[in-house]
């Protein structure tokens, strides 16, 4: 079963997203999310989530958002004219393109000066472009890879532009050997110079996301949970700031930095790192979430740290200009729903799109015949509404508890199977979830509320088919 996901923040993590004007946007490749944080119009936190197969790199703008996934680069591009809302959210990220490239383990990805997609392609040790007509166009590879292979050397990982150009990439090693990069983690990680080969630095451990900001070069030095800057000049690496955690995803704002944090892997590979003592030494545990650190005295400014199923993240991005970001996903059929023109007004957010030419509409079901509404007992009545209570104001944990006890006074009380459902799925339990829709149905399957969330929400995990959800949908 599922854990349940809780998001916590500073204090003034909320306040210094509003006064800064942006949103933040990460990847959890762990559990095939892309997640986008805003702050909604009360104040409170904005979270919105879409599942993407095995999301990594992110590139970001206002309009457009651009990410690696298992086989594919995703670009999503606003379907808001400026100035628009939609449901309080002021970005509509939609799917528009997508470049197959085949499985190559893509990490980071951005647009160049041209407006090229560059990113990196892990498994052939190398940068790449995407390609019409090919799964992938070569541009550069360390000067210490002798040929491409789908063999993944010295796990290239991260990329930084300068002036829209690649600049530098991080590895994990120098290595020329198939996976030889896993036995060089506690300090092989090297910094290389895109334009002249160079091998700034030589020493890091599992070092990511190289970034140019403010005139200097930055990376994370994962293996021992440091943010720093390079100093090309003495060739050593500056630490700034450590973070609990293994450092993945790094972005800018302002004199801040945006660091993505991740509990280690219990595997070889992420065992037995300098991040380990690290953490005895500090007496704490790793952390999964973001850490916002000033940049001017490396202090720990702000944070949001996530607990539950989420453990791993792997990018960030700054999305600027923007309170409430939100999505589309295939999981449901809202990608059916949003309909935009060139140049007309507005987007349509509820129109479906129409028949093929030729094919005629369904043939409406006759109507189930109508039963009597049944009452309710007053006891299991009163703790239904106690739980709608906690649930209006987002205490979904404190919610369930009165929900079941409706249950076990009523079990046969719909509404709150329906309820306890969305506030098991509201907690990251999607199992549990479709169990109480589906309950909710046996009940009484006229229940419109209940086949609606179940529509919405079971079709995402698949409990159902979707002939029958079909058939749902046109009856009621």
């Amino acid at each position: 079963m599922a854990s349940a996901l809780e998001f916590q923040s500073s204090r003034h993590f909320l306040g210094w997203l509003h006064e800064a004007g942006i949103s933040l946007a990460f990847t959890t490749y762990q559990t095939n999310r892309l997640f986008l944080i805003g702050v909604k119009e009360d104040g409170r936190l904005s979270t919105f989530e879409r599942h993407f197969e095995h999301p990594m790199g992110l590139w970001a703008a206002a309009d457009r958002l651009l990410m690696s996934t298992r086989w594919q680069i995703w670009e999503l591009h606003d379907a808001l004219p400026p100035g628009e809302m939609h449901g309080g959210y002021d970005r509509v990220y939609v799917p528009r393109r997508a470049h197959t490239t085949g499985h190559l383990d893509t990490h980071d990805v951005a647009v160049d000066a041209d407006g090229r997609i560059v990113f990196v392609n892990t498994l052939y040790s190398c940068l790449a472009e995407v390609s019409d007509r090919y799964s992938f166009k070569p541009i550069w590879k360390p000067p210490f890879i002798s040929k491409l292979a789908p063999e993944d050397r010295c796990h290239l990982n991260g990329l930084a532009l300068a002036d829209g150009r690649p600049a530098y990439v991080t590895t994990v090693s120098r290595s020329d050997a198939v996976a030889g990069w896993r036995d060089r983690r506690h300090a092989g990680g090297c910094v290389v110079d895109v334009e002249d080969d160079d091998i700034v630095l030589d020493n890091l451990s599992m070092p990511h996301s190289p970034r140019l900001y403010d005139g200097r070069l930055w990376v994370l030095n994962s293996g021992t949970g440091e943010l720093g800057r390079v100093d090309r000049a003495a060739g050593r690496f500056e630490p700034l700031a450590f973070c609990p955690g293994y450092l993945r995803g790094l972005a800018f704002h302002g004199s801040y930095a945006v660091v993505g944090l991740s509990k280690q892997r219990k595997e070889r590979a992420f065992s037995g790192l300098a991040l380990d003592d690290r953490l005895r030494q500090k007496d704490t545990d790793a952390r999964c979430g973001l850490w916002v650190i000033d940049l001017r005295s490396g202090d720990v400014a702000h944070w949001m740290q996530i607990e539950g199923v989420v453990v791993e993240l792997y990018d960030v991005a700054v999305i600027p200009a923007t309170r409430r970001p939100m999505a589309l996903g295939f999981k449901t059929d809202e990608i059916e729903r949003v309909i935009t023109i060139e140049h007309a007004p507005r987007p349509v957010f509820t129109a479906l799109a129409a028949g093929e030419p030729g094919v005629a509409p369904p043939v409406a079901p006759e109507p189930l015949p109508v039963r009597p509404p049944r009452v309710a007992s007053p006891e299991a009545d009163a703790a239904y509404r106690l739980g709608n209570r906690h649930a209006a104001a987002e205490r979904f944990a404190a919610a369930v508890p009165h929900y079941e006890e409706a249950l076990r006074i009523d079990p046969a009380h719909v509404n709150a199977w329906v309820n306890l459902g969305t506030a098991r799925f509201r907690l990251g339990d999607p199992d549990a979830a479709g169990q109480c829709w589906e309950r909710a149905l046996q009940v009484d399957a006229r229940s419109v509320k209940a086949l609606g969330d179940l529509a919405m929400e079971v079709s995402r995990w698949r409990y159902l088919d979707t002939h029958n959800l079909v058939r749902w949908l046109d009856i009621y």
